[in-house]
């Protein structure tokens, strides 16, 4: 026969369990629509940089075919004169030199900046990483262990069936001896 205080804490603990996993469904619903997120705001993200990185490339670009034509100019300049005056020699020479010398120059510092900014969003990208990742471990998953539950199911009617015992045989001794 059943114990009705058995029956009762093995209920309560049955409805226990049952909320336990349900909460743990809901904590992992939870995680997994965190990491969907910081995943689709880390493409935003990367897709923000390879814009910002395309418009650098472009005005960097720009910036060289500036820098050639201004000193392709300046030796056209620098010619034109000395032909007007009618100078030649290692004088004109060494001026073209330095027009073009100040042009190869300017190329480098382009390349040179361009390569620190490549390097800059590199940097930037391990560290859009690290957040996401960051973001996502910040959020634990539900965690349920069925075998637990039942094990707190047998606990709670095991305590129930050892509280519901009573001292019977005392009393059933002393109805016989009067």
């Amino acid at each position: 026969m059943c114990n009705p205080v058995v029956f009762a804490m093995a209920a309560m603990a049955a409805v226990s369990v049952a909320q336990q996993a349900d909460a743990a469904k809901q904590q992992t619903a939870l995680a997994k629509q965190n990491q969907k997120s910081a995943h689709q705001s880390l493409l935003d993200a990367y897709d923000a940089q390879s814009v910002q990185s395309n418009q650098q490339r472009d005005a960097a670009g720009q910036a060289a075919t500036q820098n050639a034509v201004e000193a392709a100019q300046a030796r056209a300049s620098m010619q034109a004169a000395a032909s007007d005056s009618n100078i030649s020699g290692l004088s004109i020479d060494s001026l073209i030199n330095e027009a073009t010398r100040q042009e190869a120059t300017n190329y480098q510092n382009l390349a040179v900046n361009q390569s620190y900014a490549e390097e800059q969003r590199q940097r930037e990208g391990a560290g859009l990483r690290n957040q996401a990742q960051s973001r996502i471990d910040a959020v634990p998953r539900g965690s349920f262990s069925p075998i637990l539950g039942l094990l707190q199911i047998g606990a709670s009617a095991y305590a129930g069936k050892a509280g519901a015992k009573t001292p019977a045989a005392p009393a059933a001794a002393a109805s016989k001896g009067t």
